[in-house]
């Protein structure tokens, strides 16, 4: 049975997706860095190991890098997910790490890389928004596109409508993302 390991630091709602879809086809293990965030919940609920790599006991992150690194490297795994993983993977990890690691990104990549890209989506000029699963590189944001979903801007003219729609497409495009790698 394929593994994949998934990456969060909050809420786990993209985790929460990724174990409904894949519970009984892959095994599946987590890491937070962050001993409070309410995807370990979802965890315990659903008997995954989690492990909790707490970034705020280290000294700085470079040594929490390094932990990460050595708790990774031994594990069996196909595929490591970032799934609301709030931290850029350095390249050392990727040199390390040969698995393949892809990342959940609320925009149309190119555009708005970084932080606030669903703010940033919401005020551009374009008529159309998405969200992108990209493979993670050494540069943020700019790894091999796997797969967009994309809709037309004309429709959502409040924000919070529009994050909506934007979160909604997250649930629909990690499978398909997991799927086109995995396969």
């Amino acid at each position: 049975m394929k593994t994949i390991i998934v990456l969060f630091s909050g809420s786990g709602t993209n985790l929460q997706n990724i174990i409904n879809t894949y519970q009984n086809k892959y095994h599946i293990q987590t890491i937070t860095n962050n001993k409070n965030a309410n995807g370990i919940k979802i965890c315990e609920e659903h008997n995954i190991k989690c492990a909790v790599i707490d970034e705020k006991s280290f000294e700085n992150r470079l040594s929490y890098n390094k932990k990460l690194v050595e708790y990774l490297k031994p594990l069996e795994k196909n595929l490591i997910v970032l799934a609301g993983y709030m931290r850029i993977i350095p390249k050392f990890l990727l040199d390390e790490i040969s698995t393949p690691i892809i990342n959940l990104h609320p925009s149309l990549l190119p555009r708005h890389k970084g932080l606030q890209a669903i703010e940033k989506s919401f005020e551009d000029e374009y008529e159309d928004a998405g969200v992108t699963v990209h493979y993670v590189n050494s540069e943020l944001d700019a790894g091999e596109i796997i797969v967009q979903l994309s809709f037309n801007k004309k429709d959502y003219t409040d924000f919070s409508n529009f994050k909506n729609k934007v979160k909604s497409l997250d649930y629909n495009i990690m499978p398909m993302a997991i799927n086109k790698v995995l396969l």
